[in-house]
């Protein structure tokens, strides 16, 4: 119990990051459209086979990278659901690495509680949220 007790505010500041990225993941409708510019090629990916070159109403998409694609792409694959929740997972993980990596940083340059200002500041920057 000891252990436990000298990080958790590590714990706390990670479960509520969780909990903050994926609390929108199920919105029932794409918001905007940036989100169909990632899910269509994705599901182009996924469907025809198009895993190079994203394409988007039949036209390829040059001049974005293709990683977001190809990563909602995984997680169609992975779930075997394309749907809302499964276009925004893959950002919604990315966003809590991000808030990992952050605390990391934070911690090697200005000691544990830097760390976890620099998580909590990222975690809840309304930008980064939604």
């Amino acid at each position: 119990m000891g252990s436990i007790s000298k990080i958790w505010p590590e714990i706390l500041l990670f479960t509520a990051a969780i909990l903050i990225s994926v609390a929108g993941l199920n919105r029932p409708a794409f918001h905007g459209d940036h989100e169909l510019k990632v899910a269509l090629p994705a599901h182009e990916a996924v469907a025809g086979g198009h895993w190079i070159v994203p394409y988007y109403k039949d036209n390829p998409r040059l001049k974005k990278p293709p990683l977001p694609c190809w990563a909602v792409a995984v997680s169609y694959l992975v779930t075997g659901k394309e749907n809302e929740f499964t276009t925004r997972l893959p950002s919604a993980v990315l966003g809590i690495l991000a808030i990992g990596i952050a605390y990391l940083f934070g911690r090697k340059v200005y000691g544990r509680k830097g760390g976890l200002v620099f998580a909590a500041c990222l975690a809840t920057t309304p930008f980064f949220m939604f």
